[in-house]
């Protein structure tokens, strides 16, 4: 069995058209994948992983029952304490939980730990925060070792590679003139560069 059709029955069993449609993708390309005529792209399995929490890994290379990111312990995440609940006892929980004798058991409540608890925590301000303060780490890193600008260089690289990926041009440009109410215009890092400087 493959393992989206695993996720339908962790699901509660729904159609491939159902989801499908939580994913913005067609029901032909659901079907065949589940039939093996397609492969699953790195997109889709990342898409996965973010809303439901399944190791994108397991859905690329490997096949039966895929493994939550819960189980794996692949990638870093937060989530909220339910009321009264300590940081020691919510860390033991998630022990259990990922330990859960039965394999079908187990992914349905990981899913559905995800889905309540760390997918609202994704979408409020901490994640970014924290990502916020990775960055400044790296910068301090990189610059105690004379390679911030090239770390810059490549991060902007990146953010305008990642804004034509995810169609944000456009949203981008809105957000710029709202944000500096059309007088400034924010220029990219490699724009903003001294003409004498070239890269070699």
């Amino acid at each position: 069995m493959h393992p989206l059709r695993y996720i339908r029955v962790a699901l509660n069993s729904i159609s491939q058209r159902d989801f499908a449609r939580q994913f913005g993708v067609s029901t032909a390309y659901v079907q065949s994948i589940e039939g093996y005529r397609r492969y699953l792209s790195r997109d889709f399995a990342v898409e996965i992983m973010l809303r439901l929490g399944i190791d994108s890994d397991s859905l690329l290379f490997e096949r039966g029952r895929p493994r939550s990111v819960i189980e794996t312990n692949s990638a870093e995440f937060t989530f909220f304490l339910e009321d009264g609940e300590s940081k020691e006892d919510a860390f033991k929980n998630l022990v259990v939980l990922a330990h859960l004798a039965d394999k079908k058991e187990r992914l349905k409540r990981c899913i559905g730990f995800w889905r309540e608890r760390v997918v609202p925590s994704m979408e409020s301000e901490t994640p970014l925060a924290l990502l916020q303060e990775k960055v400044d780490m790296l910068f301090d890193a990189a610059r105690c070792e004379g390679k911030h600008v090239e770390l810059a260089m490549r991060l902007d690289r990146w953010l305008e590679a990642s804004m034509i990926k995810f169609r944000l041009k456009t949203a981008f440009a809105v957000t710029k003139h709202s944000r500096f109410r059309g007088d400034v215009a924010a220029q990219p890092f490699l724009e903003s560069l001294t003409d004498n400087f070239k890269l070699v």
